[in-house]
């Protein structure tokens, strides 16, 4: 009993930050534009930093911590060559396509969006792959690390694929935004008079809760995903009803 009670005290911190990452990607996935929005800049920025954290942390795991338990003896070492050849061609020639589409750019010269998009996310997906193929070619190394418990050892390399990762994110996002200029929207902003506000109310309909202290309101009956504009925030305190629309 002691023995189970001290496995579930190790395991206890784990289990805590998954729950915690499951919840934050339910959270940031589900929301709207509205809840864009609404949300001021400086907290949509932190959200984006912990979006990115989260997915290096799920990368580290799922490329190098379960890729020690996963046992390679079938694949034989001519496979892993030509594999880690094809890659490195693979990271190369995308490597070079997407600095020759941005020397393009700068002439004011565009390659089709398409084809810029697939060839980032292929590079990104090869040095993926190579701090795969790192890992399965140093698990020796690292098991060895796992029963003499030399924590601290791993913590460092662990550090350093974290670190590796939430720096690959952001640089690919500068770049897929660089490349992705998006459209910037006009929004309008209507407050509805005090003495229309309870006459409006009769006719939409309650979407979700944004918070205690803000009711998103539709004239259609809706899901929350298929929100669109125009979109009404009802201040329930001020009795308050402004109107979001696209200009």
């Amino acid at each position: 009993m002691p023995g189970i009670i001290e496995i579930l005290l190790k395991i206890a911190p784990l289990i805590t930050v998954v729950l915690v990452l499951i919840r934050f990607n339910i959270t940031t996935t589900n929301k709207t534009l509205i809840d864009l929005l609404l949300t001021p800049k400086n907290n949509r920025d932190w959200d984006d930093f912990l979006e990115i954290i989260s997915v290096s942390l799920v990368l580290v795991f799922a490329l190098n911590i379960l890729n020690l338990i996963i046992d390679y003896s079938l694949v034989t070492n001519a496979i892993q060559n030509w594999l880690i050849l094809l890659n490195f061609i693979l990271l190369i020639v995308t490597s070079l396509f997407i600095l020759v589409c941005w020397i393009f750019s700068l002439f004011g010269k565009r390659i089709q969006l398409k084809i810029i998009n697939i060839a980032l996310f292929t590079n990104l997906g090869s040095i993926m792959f190579l701090s795969l193929i790192n890992t399965t070619l140093n698990r020796k190394y690292l098991i060895d690390l796992v029963d003499t418990k030399q924590n601290s050892k791993l913590l460092i390399i662990l550090g350093v694929l974290f670190g590796f990762y939430v720096t690959l994110f952001y640089i690919f996002r500068i770049l897929f935004k660089a490349f992705n200029k998006p459209r910037v929207h006009a929004y309008k902003i209507e407050k509805i008079p005090v003495n229309h506000v309870e006459e409006l109310l009769k006719e939409l309909f309650f979407i979700y809760l944004l918070d205690s202290e803000r009711h998103i309101l539709s004239k259609y009956p809706v899901n929350r995903k298929d929100v669109t504009l125009p979109v009404y925030v009802y201040y329930p305190k001020e009795n308050s009803l402004v109107k979001f629309k696209k200009d």
